[in-house]
Order: C-alpha cells, then sequence, then structure tokens
C-alpha cells in the first residue's frame, strides 16, 4: 500500500505497508486527517505521513509487527 502526496508531475508515492511472508494484511483506514492504522493479523498500527514529505514515520510488512 502507498500513500501519495501532491500532485501532477511533483507527485510522490511512498509505501507504508507490504504484503509479508504471513500475508496478515487486513485493512488501512484513515485516523483523523493525519494518520492511517494498518490492521494485520498481529494487531493494528498507526502510521503518520510526515507533512512536508509525506514519507511515513514506519512502514509495516503485514503479518510482523514493527
Amino acid at each position: 500500500m502507498t500513500v501519495v502526496s501532491g500532485s501532477g508531475l511533483t507527485a510522490r508515492s511512498r509505501p507504508v505497508a507490504a504484503y509479508g511472508e504471513r500475508a496478515g494484511f487486513v485493512a488501512v483506514a484513515w485516523d483523523g486527517p493525519d494518520a492511517l492504522l494498518v490492521s494485520g493479523s498481529d494487531g493494528t498500527t498507526r502510521i503518520t505521513p510526515a507533512p512536508s514529505t509525506g514519507a511515513p514515520d514506519r512502514m509495516v510488512d503485514a503479518g510482523r509487527r514493527p
């Protein structure tokens, strides 16, 4: 899963979640205007993209906690 910041030619796509060896990815939802909740078989992780760059503060490998 990726988050896209910006638009047009300046848009940047950054990965925030990927399927892991156990493929425990369940869902992704917005948690307010500036954070994502990534749910997997091992629980839920909150990811906050940086306001200036859109880069996530962590990446989740589904099936394993960060």
